[in-house]
Formats: C-alpha cells, sequence, structure tokens
C-alpha cells in the first residue's frame, strides 16, 4: 500500500533531537504510567473481550484499553467516539439482514446503505425504533454524544462548552507580581479563552474517559447478545 499520508513532510523544525538516552528517559516515564495506573485488572479483563456478533471492534476495543492503561485519556476519547459510532451503526446493520438476499455478500447491503450515512442521533433514534434501547438509553446515549463525541470529535470550543466546565465560566486577574492585591477578577467565557478551556478540557477528561468507555462497553454487551439470539436461531 502507498504511504499516501507521508510525502513531501518535513518535521525537522518541530523535531526533538533526541538522544539514545533521552528516548529511553521517555520510555521509562511511559512504563512507570503504567505501572502507576489504576484498574488494570479490570483493563486488562476487558481489553479482548468475548463478543459474537460485535468481534469486529475488539482491535478498537483493545487500543483503548491501552491507551486507558498509561493514562492517554484523550486518545482514549477519540477512540471511544468511534467505537460508540462503529457499535451503533454495525448492530442496525447486523439486526436487519435481508432473508431474501441472494448471497451472503448480499446479506446486509440494504442495511449497510439505509444506516451508514446516518449521523449519531438518527442511528440511536432507530435503536429505540426497533425496541433495541429503552426511552432513557435513548436519552442516556444522545447525551454522551453531546458531551464527549461532540466536543472531542470536531474540536468545537463554544459548543457545548458548559457541558464540559459546569457553567463555562471561571474567574481571572492578571497584574504584575507587585500589585498581587490589587488584581481585579472578572467572569470570563472559558470558550472565548482557548488555553483555559483546554485546561479545564484535560481535567475532565482524565476524570471521565474511563467511565464513558465502559458505560460504552455496557451497551455493547447488551447489543451483542441481541446479535447473537438472532443468529443462533
Amino acid at each position: 500500500m502507498d504511504q499516501l499520508f507521508i510525502k513531501d513532510v518535513n518535521l525537522s523544525r518541530i523535531a526533538n533531537p533526541y538522544s539514545q538516552d533521552d528516548i529511553n528517559k521517555e520510555l521509562e516515564i511511559v512504563l512507570s504510567k503504567f505501572n502507576s495506573s489504576k484498574f488494570q485488572r479490570e483493563l486488562l479483563a476487558i481489553r479482548g473481550p468475548k463478543l459474537y456478533g460485535l468481534n469486529i471492534l475488539n482491535p478498537i476495543i483493545k487500543q483503548i484499553c491501552d491507551n486507558l492503561l498509561i493514562g492517554n485519556n484523550y486518545a482514549a476519547i477519540a477512540l471511544t467516539n468511534m467505537l460508540f459510532e462503529a457499535a451503533i451503526k454495525f448492530t442496525l446493520i447486523f439486526l436487519n439482514p435481508d432473508s431474501h438476499a441472494a448471497s451472503y455478500d448480499k446479506l446486509f447491503s440494504a442495511a449497510i446503505k439505509q444506516y451508514d450515512d446516518n449521523n449519531l442521533e438518527q442511528n440511536i433514534n432507530a435503536c429505540k425504533t426497533r425496541g433495541y434501547i429503552t426511552k432513557e438509553d435513548c436519552k442516556r446515549l444522545k447525551k454522551l454524544a453531546i458531551v464527549f463525541r461532540n466536543p472531542f470529535s470536531h474540536a468545537s470550543f463554544s459548543k457545548k462548552v458548559s457541558e464540559i466546565t459546569n457553567d463555562g465560566i471561571m474567574k481571572f486577574g492578571r497584574a504584575p507580581i507587585s500589585m498581587i492585591n490589587e488584581i481585579e477578577f472578572k467572569d470570563v467565557k472559558i470558550a472565548d479563552m482557548p488555553d483555559f478551556y483546554m485546561k479545564q478540557l484535560e481535567k475532565y477528561v482524565d476524570v471521565n474517559a474511563l467511565g464513558y468507555f465502559c458505560t460504552i462497553m455496557h451497551y455493547i454487551d447488551l447489543f451483542d447478545q441481541k446479535i447473537n439470539k438472532l443468529f443462533e436461531k
């Protein structure tokens, strides 16, 4: 396969001239993250889940667990967003085979055509309409899409900022050290200050990445059971 995306690339200006000692130190930092990470047993237990119809999601699940194990929470959330959408889409496709298909390769063609171009909210609604999830599940999944998928997949600073930072407002003041007692603090919108927003986002990611992933895995388990029952018939 051609390496289309690395042609004419020059990173010399931003690349660090690491020596082998520097590389070894960086690797030690990564290993120390793994050694100090919480929930090691739990993450390793679901790193290769026993799925049936949705076992095609296992490579993504493994990479999410690997990222959570070393504290790469931004990457874990980005991959969980992908997992979220893929799980919903594949569930709708697998649970709607064309019983009149002439051959196996045409079994899911109609469902792929119907659901592949839908947005996430449309497919969540389709799951509710078909009875795969309850009304409350539908609300919960849409809330997850608002809180995690929209800001993290689209790098949206203003959209849903209050979901990430509570009220979206923080106190801000600036003055020289000699005038520390004279600082006037004002309310500012975090969405208007990208550096503050990203710091708040990082805190949010560290707290919520694992919970988001586990919630999506809960629904993957439910969907997989439904697919398993369908193909056991």
